[in-house]
């Protein structure tokens, strides 16, 4: 786990992870405002989430998104509107060839926010959830209200409320 997070905000990932558990294969996680990276608050989860989980997690980073990457992504990780059973998640063996190194089941996506970029928002709608992240005393409540009703309020799984 990442040594350089203060105990509480470790402890409140942990919670979040759970509060996430469930069956999806991949999520987003959204910024509230404009200009707030998620990547930071999306690897910290990873690293939490593969203490926690007995699911490989892994993470990739969404930053300019433009049409093509947006392709590339919904194509890869799959949609969440597709029928589970069509999903076309990855086509590898949980194991490697060598049964040395399982692979990824789960995804954690780093998105910016898609009121910065509109490009960010197929990805996020594409995702099994979204992961809403604001920071205390600085997203202000319009952009997180814009920002819900862009991804829409129903897929907004959880939201971490960052110091």
């Amino acid at each position: 786990m990442p040594a350089d997070l203060p105990p509480k905000f470790l402890h409140q990932l942990k919670v979040a992870w759970l509060q996430l558990g469930g069956k999806w294969s991949w999520l987003a996680m959204v910024p509230g405002e404009r200009d707030l990276s998620t990547a930071g608050i999306a690897r910290a989860l990873c690293s939490v989430a593969s203490q926690l989980s007995i699911d490989p997690i892994g993470f990739v980073e969404a930053k300019d998104v433009d049409l093509d990457t947006a392709s590339r992504l919904i194509g890869q990780l799959g949609s969440a509107n597709a029928s589970v059973n069509a999903r076309p998640i990855f086509s590898r063996p949980l194991l490697s060839a060598d049964n040395s190194e399982p692979q990824v089941t789960q995804w954690i996506v780093a998105l910016e926010s898609p009121l910065a970029n509109p490009l960010a928002l197929p990805v996020a709608l594409a995702a099994d959830g979204v992961v809403l992240c604001v920071r205390r005393g600085r997203s202000t409540i319009a952009e997180v209200r814009q920002t819900i009703e862009a991804v829409g309020a129903d897929r907004v799984v959880c939201c971490l409320l960052m110091d």
